[in-house]
């Protein structure tokens, strides 16, 4: 990781397709590398100091009208899934864009309940306040840098817009 501008200390939202990764490196996933090794190795390279956040989306919310903030899975994929279920982790409230934190900035992601994805109070704002990362592990750019909207909606682009969902 610190090879490739991670470094101890960092503040990091981490963007990932393991298996797309591993098929790419032709690792075989489930028996040399789990969700739960990379997981690690992250927090380890990371150190004590350092900040790890991993997207929780999970697009049901709009067709269901459900969400639990404690039990509604990711949809990321297995690294996020790993990071939703440590009890040391933060999750930020958004039903569809919920983010896990870990670490010693972890707090300053705590209670975040943004109504907007992407507007000045939701995670994206925090990353850039705090001078943060963003790391992508075996995905294009097209599918993985979600702050692009974050910019679009902070430069008030045309073609965004908001819309309200309710639910329980």
């Amino acid at each position: 990781w610190n090879r490739c501008g991670m470094e101890e200390g960092d503040l990091v939202l981490v963007h990932s397709s393991l298996k797309r990764l591993l098929l790419k490196l032709k690792v075989e996933f489930g028996e040399v590398v789990t969700p739960k090794i990379i997981y690690n190795s992250l927090i380890r390279a990371l150190g004590d100091e350092g900040t790890l956040v991993l997207p929780l989306y999970n697009f049901d919310f709009p067709k269901t009208n459900y969400f639990n903030f404690n039990e509604t899975p990711s949809q990321m994929g297995g690294l996020t899934e790993v990071g939703r279920t440590q009890k040391n982790a933060v999750r930020t409230g958004h039903p569809i864009y919920p983010f896990s934190v870990i670490g010693k900035l972890s707090n300053e992601f705590k209670g975040i309940d943004n109504k907007s994805g992407y507007g000045s109070d939701s995670p994206f704002a925090k990353l850039k306040e705090l001078n943060g990362k963003i790391a992508v592990i075996g995905l294009s750019d097209q599918n993985s840098m979600t702050s692009y909207h974050f910019v679009e909606e902070q430069n008030l682009v045309g073609y965004r817009y908001l819309k309200d969902f309710t639910g329980i």
